[in-house]
């Protein structure tokens, strides 16, 4: 895909759409694919450790949104995530340098591994939604509804100035402005 990601829809209607071209959100949506079949059970071939990544990330995931064709994705991901891991605990372990046999110093092997299978969770990590940059880009076939206690988390942990209340987005367009 070349040139920027395709900004959501809800940011089309906050901001207007671009005079050039005519765009209209029906329009944005129409070339949007919605793949079939939910994602599934773990591929068999996976370790135990790795099923159990799969298994997380599938009930942490907002609903609708992994579908069987991010599983190659989602592989990465979690492979990734699992030397991660491993690398991590070598490390903590044994320290980030080791001795050769001739008495130099160097760097450890497992600090490379970290770090490269830290870049490829991110990479796969942003194409699957799991930053907070990057799941304001993602639609679901349905439209998810935000419970009232995730509003009231929200005001203990960043409370507004008096008499201020949070919105959702839908009533913050309502009653925005038109440009």
């Amino acid at each position: 895909m070349v040139g920027r990601k395709p900004k959501p829809a809800a940011l089309h209607r906050l901001h207007g759409f671009p005079s050039k071209g005519g765009k209209s959100e029906r329009a944005l949506r129409a070339r949007e694919p919605i793949p079939p079949d939910a994602l599934g059970a773990p591929p068999d071939w996976l370790t135990p450790e790795q099923q159990d990544l799969w298994q997380h990330v599938i009930a942490c995931a907002p609903h609708g949104i992994l579908k069987q064709l991010d599983a190659g994705c989602l592989i990465v991901w979690v492979c990734a995530a699992s030397l991660h891991r491993h690398a991590a605990t070598q490390i903590a372990l044994h320290g980030t340098t080791i001795e050769t046999s001739n008495g130099t110093i160097v760097q450890s092997p497992h600090v490379g591994m970290m770090n490269r299978a830290g870049a490829a969770m991110l990479r796969a990590g942003e194409q699957l939604g799991f930053s907070p940059t990057s799941r304001p880009r993602l639609a679901t076939a349905t439209s998810s509804v935000i419970p009232d206690s995730y509003y009231r988390e929200l005001d203990r942990t960043h409370p507004l100035p008096r008499g201020e209340k949070h919105v959702s987005l839908e009533e913050f367009l309502a009653n925005a402005p038109t440009p």
